[in-house]
């Protein structure tokens, strides 16, 4: 039976990852609450949503409390929200973390990413077992036992995973059941996309996940991981930013609307707002003590059938006394080294004095108005070799000299008005 009110408290950083154990594995389209207080099939919208189509818009905000933290956060909310509105693929997402410390050093921007996935609707999409990593996210058949095995090639979260009368709660590509790229129809509902573990290419017994180990065995990618596996920001030496396909297609989905079918009058786009210090937003950025590192509270009421919507006052809560003197990071940007206003032509280099080893960053801006920044019209790269979109209006990439020159295309000219900007981007401790 279904209440019209539950409460649920998700802690995306678990205690007993404290201790750096072996990375997690995970796919992104799993939604809060799914096969627990609300159905197998539960999809999960943003505050807000009411069945009706068109812009969905969700403010973030700093509560008043931190709003001495406002200047260290903004870059990280900025950059989280344009994430988020973009909903670009990437892969590689895993990066040195050279502005924050290998060890000890954990990063804010990584975690509000994963943390606003929650307050979307999406869920943390594995369960861990004892010994062998993260497996897909199921409940329990028939036999109320969780039936968990590698099969035939020793690991997890992979399609020949053996697990009896298991039901799963991950949605996947029906296509190919690869949770590293999207449909080349770009339709992503209940036509490409499903739960039912019958609709399986041929061979797979499970659906595949976005785990780094699953993309570097199966798939021959490097260093991608998808946002919403918990413990990606615990890996020594690196920080996760951007989404991997699977995190995409888990909001895409919910975005098809009631009727689970993109293009028709129920779908809807979200556009988060962050608003700075504002206690009353949607989803409000907090720094208090917790469990574990940091945890998002969930509510939710029903809407139509298996759909439900968050209710407004999501809190994201960041533990500020970490254990095992690890400390969280705030990425920062230093002034303006170039800009360029009036880029008439169909490309423009940038000439960066850069320090060998450090993180820089490109900004994209089509209008001088704020808020526009995009990294959908633009590409860019660096000694002939691109550099990957971040998902939001910066590319980021390490300087490997004293000097960098990036070079940028775009699909149309540009006005007078558009410019680019560059800046390094530091790490600073909260204290």
């Amino acid at each position: 039976m279904f209440h019209a009110r539950w409460r649920l408290y998700l802690n995306a950083y678990l205690f007993c990852l404290l201790t750096l154990l072996p990375f997690q594995k995970a796919n992104g389209a799993t939604y809060v609450g799914a096969g627990g207080s609300r159905s197998i099939d539960a999809v999960v919208h943003p505050v807000g949503y009411d069945g009706s189509g068109g812009e969905l818009i969700v403010t973030i905000g700093l509560h008043q409390n931190f709003a001495h933290l406002a200047s260290d956060i903004d870059f990280s909310a900025n950059q989280t929200v344009a994430i988020w509105n973009n909903l670009i693929a990437t892969t590689g997402n895993l990066k040195p973390s050279v502005e924050i410390p290998a060890i000890g050093g954990t990063d804010v921007f990584g975690v509000l990413i994963h943390e606003v996935g929650h307050a979307l609707g999406l869920a943390h999409p594995t369960i861990q077992v004892s010994g062998l990593g993260d497996a897909a996210t199921s409940t329990t058949g028939l036999n109320q036992v969780l039936d968990i095995g590698p099969g035939v090639d020793a690991l997890l979260g992979t399609a020949d995973d053996v697990r009896g009368d298991d039901i799963s709660l991950n949605y996947f590509n029906t296509a190919d059941n690869n949770p590293f790229t999207l449909p080349a129809s770009g339709i992503i509902d209940s036509t490409s996309y499903s739960r039912d573990i019958t609709k399986l290419p041929a061979g797979d017994r499970y659906p595949v996940i976005g785990h780094r180990d699953v993309a570097s065995s199966g798939y021959m990618l490097e260093n991608t991981m998808a946002i919403m596996a918990s413990g990606g920001s615990l890996i020594p030496g690196l920080v996760r930013r951007g989404l991997v396909a699977d995190d995409v297609a888990g909001i895409r989905y919910a975005m098809s609307g009631l009727d689970e079918i993109q293009g028709t009058s129920d779908d809807y786009t979200i556009k988060l707002v962050y608003v700075g210090v504002d206690s009353s937003a949607d989803i409000v950025i907090r720094f208090d003590r917790q469990s574990g590192y940091a945890a998002t509270g969930i509510s939710a009421q029903p809407i139509s059938g298996n759909h439900w919507r968050l209710r407004p006052g999501r809190v994201i809560n960041y533990n500020p006394n970490l254990p095992n003197n690890r400390a969280w990071y705030f990425p920062v940007i230093e002034s303006k080294r170039v800009e360029i206003r009036d880029a008439s032509a169909a490309s423009v280099s940038l000439r960066l004095a850069t320090e060998a080893g450090k993180r820089y960053a490109i900004a994209w801006s089509p209008t001088l108005q704020e808020g526009s920044w995009s990294a959908r019209e633009v590409s860019a790269e660096i000694g002939g070799k691109p550099i990957e979109k971040t998902g939001a209006d910066f590319f980021l990439f390490i300087a490997e000299d004293e000097e960098t020159i990036v070079n940028i295309d775009y699909l149309d000219t540009l006005s007078a008005s558009a410019f680019f900007s560059a800046y390094q981007v530091l790490g600073k401790e909260l204290n």
